[in-house]
């Protein structure tokens, strides 16, 4: 009985089958195949698109805040060349599945250094120019965990609520 193989290649390493001869004409041959490569494909496609969401390219997030001189829970530090300055957040979103705002918050205030912002010039000077306590920014970027770095793409100013009256 002679058989042939059948080459495939799934993550870069060669798979090779050899299948029997009765297998091998033209449409058992073609029907086999095409099931052989879709079964590797559907059993190794889960394992390359979970590679694809991980933090490693960073979280797209939205902070909203204002900056404040007065250290505090919601507080974090922004480190702005070379100065650091604290921003309050009032609200933090994202629409990445694997980010948690507790563990942000936790992550940025167990250790003692800041979050450094990179962003064109005049974002950083808007942000280091910005009296505290003046009005509602949203902050708009990418936030990298691993080097604690956030990428400002854009800062939307809110308008400010009212106070509650009491």
């Amino acid at each position: 009985m002679d058989d042939h193989a059948f080459r495939a290649t799934s993550l870069g390493v060669p798979l090779i089958m050899t299948l029997p001869s009765r297998f091998t004409s033209a449409p058992a041959s073609c029907l086999c195949t095409n099931l052989l490569v879709l079964f590797f494909f559907v059993a190794l496609s889960p394992h390359l698109a979970a590679a694809q969401f991980s933090a490693t390219n960073g979280w797209a997030i939205q902070l909203t805040g204002m900056i404040q001189v007065e250290p505090s829970s919601n507080v974090i530090e922004l480190e702005i060349k070379g100065t650091k300055i604290r921003f309050a957040v009032h609200d933090m979103y994202s629409s990445d599945r694997t980010f948690s705002a507790q563990q942000f918050l936790s992550e940025l205030r167990r250790t003692s250094s800041s979050m450094r912002v990179r962003s064109p010039e005049d974002l950083q000077d808007l942000l280091l120019n910005e009296r505290p306590s003046k009005r509602v920014l949203k902050l708009i970027g990418r936030y990298y965990p691993d080097s604690r770095l956030f990428l400002l793409d854009r800062i939307a100013s809110l308008p400010n609520k009212p106070a509650p009256e009491s």
